[in-house]
């Protein structure tokens, strides 16, 4: 039920970043994403010389090159703050979204340099073990060809990745085999 409610909440929340980037949105765990998250992840953006705001808005309407864009911007971060987990959760909203199938939103991770790929899987991995375990188990044990393909075998959570190394060892699932 909550990873409906989840799904639902990030298709409406992506739309709404769409028309105004500040409508609160329930989110993972971790909790909400409010009008305050999303201002101060958007001045930090900027602090950057990023429009994240703008990308995403561009990106919810399929432009690849702004989700490329957002991908790359993972790199920006340096600790798993509270910026950090507003764009994981993020992140999270759009894979579950409906703008792209499962197997092109990891076709377009795959087509990123290998520290976005890592990055961006993390982000996902970690949204995906904190707000339903069981199903990440499950998919793990399948292997079904589109968990493979954004989780190739090849692929270990937080390896290598500063900022999810800790919680990688922490974590209530193994990562992919």
């Amino acid at each position: 039920m909550k990873r409906c409610l989840l799904t639902l909440v990030a298709v409406v929340g992506l739309a709404r970043l769409d028309a105004a980037a500040n409508e609160a949105r329930e989110g993972s765990d971790d909790g909400e994403i409010a009008d305050a998250d999303l201002d101060r992840l958007g001045a930090y953006a900027k602090s950057q010389r990023e429009d994240l705001i703008g990308d995403l808005k561009q990106a919810s309407g399929k432009d690849k090159a702004a989700l490329a864009r957002v991908f790359r911007f993972s790199l920006k971060f340096t600790e798993l703050d509270a910026n950090a987990k507003t764009y994981g959760q993020i992140i999270y909203g759009s894979f579950l979204g409906e703008a792209y199938t499962t197997k092109q939103y990891a076709r377009l991770i795959a087509a990123q340099p290998g520290t976005v790929q890592q990055r961006i899987r993390d982000f996902l991995y970690y949204e995906m073990i904190h707000d339903d375990p069981d199903t990440v188990r499950e998919q793990e044990e399948k292997q079904s060809p589109d968990w493979l393909l954004l989780f190739p075998r090849n692929y270990s959570y937080g390896s290598q990745d500063l900022i999810f190394r800790k919680d990688a060892v922490r974590a209530p699932t193994a990562s992919p085999p």
